[in-house]
């Protein structure tokens, strides 16, 4: 079973698992363990979590303009430097003849 289908599976009993009983929701997770393989507890995790689908909890990031522009031109290399230009290692250059 993919993780796709899994997840589609929770998505489907979701619903059913939160308004169920206790003695329900322990046949739930039997069945769901049994059709995929989890452990009970990473059922129930999937199972409690809000299928909302915002994404990324707590406080927005924000950048400016300013510092996107320059974390784009960090993540490409600086102005026009390669890695060519800097030596791949810390130190002396062995090939200088220096120890």
């Amino acid at each position: 079973m993919t993780r796709e289908s899994i997840a589609e599976l929770i998505r489907a009993w979701r619903p059913r698992y939160k308004r169920a009983s206790r003695k329900e929701k322990g046949r739930i997770l039997d069945e769901l363990k049994h059709l995929t393989g989890y452990h009970r507890k990473s059922l129930i995790r999937a199972l409690s979590r809000r299928s909302t689908g915002k994404g990324r909890r707590g406080r927005p990031r924000t950048y400016t303009n300013e510092v996107r522009a320059a974390l784009v031109q960090v993540e490409a290399g600086g102005e026009g430097a390669t890695s060519a230009d800097e030596p791949s290692h810390h130190g002396p250059d062995p090939e200088d003849g220096e120890a």
